[in-house]
C-alpha cells in the first residue's frame, strides 16, 4: 500500500475508506484439507467488492492484514490453491479485528 505524506498528517493514497489502526491476525489461517499452506489471499472491500490487500499467508497458514479501521463488516477474505492450473476458493466473512500493538506508518 503506497503512503502520502503531508507535514503532521499521514495518509493513504488507495483505499482511504478503510484505513486505520487495526489489524486481522487472531483466527486468521488458511487450510486446504486439513492441512495450512502458502496460498494467494485476498481482502475485499465488502460493499465495493474492490481488492484492498493481497498475501501469500506463511507456509503455516496464517496471514495477517494491517492498517485497518475497526470495521469487521467491511471485510471479506478470500484465498485461493492454484494446483493443477485452476484455482479454487475459498472465502470467510467472520473476520476478528484487533488493535495493532504499534502502528507503523
Amino acid at each position: 500500500m503506497s503512503l502520502c505524506y503531508n507535514p503532521g498528517v499521514i495518509m493513504y493514497r488507495r483505499h482511504p475508506d478503510v484505513n486505520g489502526v487495526h489489524e486481522i491476525s487472531s483466527n486468521a489461517e488458511v487450510i486446504l484439507s486439513s492441512t495450512p499452506g502458502a496460498y494467494k489471499t485476498v481482502l475485499y472491500n465488502k460493499r465495493t467488492f474492490r481488492p484492498v490487500a493481497n498475501i501469500i499467508s506463511n507456509s503455516d497458514g496464517t496471514y495477517n492484514f494491517t492498517h485497518l479501521k475497526n470495521d469487521s463488516s467491511l471485510f471479506f477474505v478470500a484465498a485461493f490453491d492454484n494446483f493443477g492450473g485452476t484455482a479454487n476458493m475459498g472465502a470467510s466473512d467472520t473476520l476478528v479485528l484487533t488493535a495493532m500493538a504499534a502502528p507503523n506508518f
